[in-house]
């Protein structure tokens, strides 16, 4: 219909979920997880011990469309997150070892000595990251 307006309203996410999933890649990592306790306690703004939803961060998306046509899609629609495997990014030796797709290799996924493991870790946060890597392999 040419004279009609649509309006579409939605929330966009797990307004929790996208607080923790601290590198906004869809997934919750193992440093992500590790994590949990603390971020939640920071989101605690009146340190009750629980988090009520006036604590959370959270979004709409309010869209109004006049004149679309029947077959036409307008609507924003939110990205999906993309599978395992898809994300890592970095040095192959660095993407084979990051069997779960975080973007973190941790000392579990990591095939080599723990000596190996603890220099390439030089934050020394107990998982080697994208950077980590690529400083790694530099000449």
């Amino acid at each position: 219909m040419r004279n009609e307006i649509r309006a579409m309203i939605h929330d966009e996410c797990d307004a929790l979920f996208e607080e923790l999933d601290a590198n906004d890649d869809g997934w919750l990592g193992d440093r992500e997880v590790a994590m949990c306790s603390r971020r939640m306690f920071e989101l605690d703004a009146n340190r009750d011990g629980e988090l009520a939803s006036d604590e959370l961060p959270n979004a709409m998306i309010v869209a109004f469309l006049r004149s679309e046509r029947p077959a036409e899609q307008s609507f924003y629609v939110p990205e999906t997150a993309t599978g395992p495997g898809e994300r890592t990014k970095g040095p192959s030796w660095f993407a084979h070892a990051d069997f779960n797709g975080d973007g973190d290799v941790s000392r579990r996924e990591f095939l080599g000595s723990i000596t190996q493991f603890a220099r390439l870790d030089a934050n020394q946060d107990s998982y080697i990251d994208v950077a980590e890597a690529a400083a790694a392999v530099k000449p």
